[in-house]
């Protein structure tokens, strides 16, 4: 059981690497990125995230890769666990939800759950849209 946790440990860290981000705007910034990552009891982890820009936006580019496609597959010996295999990767990600906290409002990790504005997955967006955000699905290992 000691090693599971460790190995989920250690695909949290990983996982957190993988994640990229972008924001598109001129002369602002992401001051601040906080991340909450729990590791459930079935293998899978829970990721709260929040990150403090400043400055004005019509739109942020999140990209969140879970999934390395140049990984081998695991076999189960032990040279696996540090190499680069599949069993650091994660399968499907769901539950997908943005939300905005105003800056007074949020002052550390534990205030993410201060939700004011609730945003609407659309299937297309465009400029000036508020409320909204676009989910797109670009897997190239399928």
């Amino acid at each position: 059981m000691k090693k599971i946790r460790i190995i989920l440990i250690f695909f949290a860290v990983i996982l957190t690497f993988f994640l990229t981000d972008k924001v598109f705007a001129s002369e602002e910034e992401t001051r601040l990125l906080y991340q909450d990552i729990t590791i459930n009891q079935d293998g899978s982890i829970t990721v709260k995230e929040a990150a403090w820009l400043n400055g004005e936006y019509n739109g942020r580019l999140r990209d969140i890769e879970y999934k390395n496609i140049y990984s081998t597959t695991f076999t189960g010996i032990y040279s696996n666990f540090a190499g680069n295999t599949d069993i650091y990767d994660g399968s499907d990600i769901k539950d997908i939800k943005v939300y905005d906290i105003s800056q007074e409002n949020f002052n550390s990790i534990d205030d993410i759950n201060k939700v004011e504005t609730t945003y609407k997955e659309v299937r297309s967006a465009s400029n000036g849209d508020y409320g909204v955000y676009e989910l797109t699905d670009n897997r190239l290992w399928c």
